[in-house]
């Protein structure tokens, strides 16, 4: 199998895995994520559910599946000059955010750790909602812009994707900005509604890119006598 096809494989596995282990198994399992809030009895509730732990786990293999499909992207954009360079760049803004994660999924299992042996964590779980409502937002604006526009080099790239990207960087720039002034829950959901989609449209077109190359390739072949 191709390093295309892996990576749009681990594309589409990674968003299977956000949907289940970050969005709907958590919001099933325990309710809605608390974000943006001071009142120690509603973050204690939250966080007295010991099942977090093992969606933190799931979080954990949804970041494996995550580099593997960037690292694919990559590879595969830079075989083309006048992409190399945007290519570098959404690259280096996914490790960023893949370290995010990883910091983000660790701490919130052990804030369920905190709570449960009597510790005040109210401390923590503010530094935990700036990382992951702040600062991962911004690496989530920088790039699916960035990798569209190294995207354009492939004929596999529909038109209307780079503006998708710059709709969905938008919305995150809007997300990244929520805590510090103050927006509710809600206004976050049209933004990672539009990155999941962004996301899986990627893992079609990365998956296309290399069904199209091979097919190139195979032309190109002399046939045997």
């Amino acid at each position: 199998m191709s390093s295309t096809r892996i990576g749009a494989l681990a594309g589409w596995l990674t968003l299977a895995g956000i949907l289940a282990f970050e969005v709907i198994g958590p919001s099933v399992a325990v309710g809605q994520r608390v974000s943006g809030s001071t009142d120690r009895a509603l973050i204690e509730a939250y966080y007295g559910n010991s099942v977090l732990v093992a969606f933190g786990l799931g979080q954990f293999a949804i970041i494996i599946g995550f580099v593997v499909f960037v690292t694919a992207l990559r590879e595969a954009l830079v075989r083309s000059e006048q992409a190399t360079f945007w290519a570098n760049a959404g690259f280096a803004f996914a490790l960023v955010a893949a370290a995010l994660l990883l910091v983000r999924s660790a701490v919130e299992m052990a804030l369920v750790r905190a709570l449960a042996a009597g510790t005040d964590i109210l401390p923590t779980f503010f530094a935990w909602d700036f990382t992951y409502n702040g600062a991962l937002y911004a690496m989530e604006a920088g790039y699916p812009t960035v990798f569209a526009l190294a995207m354009r080099a492939w004929r596999s790239t529909p038109r209307w994707y780079l503006g998708l990207a710059l709709l969905v960087s938008g919305l995150q720039l809007v997300n990244m900005t929520s805590l510090a002034i103050g927006l509710p829950f809600a206004a976050a959901l049209p933004g990672n509604a539009a990155f999941a989609v962004w996301f899986g449209v990627t893992a079609w077109i990365l998956g296309r890119h290399g069904s199209t190359a091979a097919a190139t390739a195979r032309a190109a072949l002399p046939e045997a006598a």
